[in-house]
């Protein structure tokens, strides 16, 4: 809700002789909702501006009137989606930490292997526990974002494909692996255009 229409509710709402307290028992919902509504927090959804208009005797045209041409209500709402949208994508602090955390074990685990193994392969070899580490944590990212296309599939099928490629020597029919990732990612989208319908 733009300002212009939160400051006519809080102007109607004094014309009427109501207090957000009065008007809130009145429609059924909190103060601290009509307190949103008037600093412009949260919008009122159809019900209650149907009723507002009711309580203040205008049209539900006069009460939701406003000066803001289309084209910045559309930019202002498409400004509001994208907020939101990244607020839903980003990784909560613990999850990072995890992430920092899991790169610093791959670090350990590296070095052990490289210090401790007597064949000097596995010093080339073994850097893959950086691509398993991430991988993991995107597994973490799927299960907190409820997100398919957040599995790092490439971390998963560069790893199988070195191991195989340097302890198997198959590196020539070892690229098949990475047909893998376009029919993964393309699985999901398919998926996700199904729940959508």
């Amino acid at each position: 809700m733009n300002i212009e229409i939160a400051n006519r509710l809080v102007e109607l709402r004094k014309k009427a002789g109501y207090s957000q307290e009065e008007l809130a028992a009145k429609l059924g919902v909190s103060r601290q909702a009509v307190s949103k509504w008037e600093r412009s927090e949260s919008s009122p959804d159809t019900d209650n501006l149907i009723v507002l208009a009711k309580i203040y005797n205008v049209s539900l045209d006069s009460l939701l009137d406003t000066c803001e041409p289309v084209e910045e209500t559309i930019e202002r709402v498409e400004e509001t989606q994208n907020t939101l949208k990244e607020i839903k994508d980003k990784n909560p602090a613990w999850l990072d930490a995890i992430f920092g955390a899991s790169m610093l074990l791959a670090t350990i685990i590296y070095l052990l292997i490289g210090f401790l193994s007597k064949n000097p392969i596995n010093w080339a070899v073994w850097w893959i526990t950086y691509l398993l580490a991430g991988f993991i944590c995107s597994i973490l990212e799927v299960i907190v974002h409820k997100n398919l296309s957040k599995l790092n599939v490439t971390f998963l099928c560069l790893s199988i494909y070195i191991i195989i490629g340097f302890y198997n020597v198959l590196w020539h029919p070892g690229w098949i692996i990475f047909l893998f990732i376009p029919v993964y990612y393309t699985i999901v989208e398919c998926l996700k255009k199904k729940t959508r319908n």
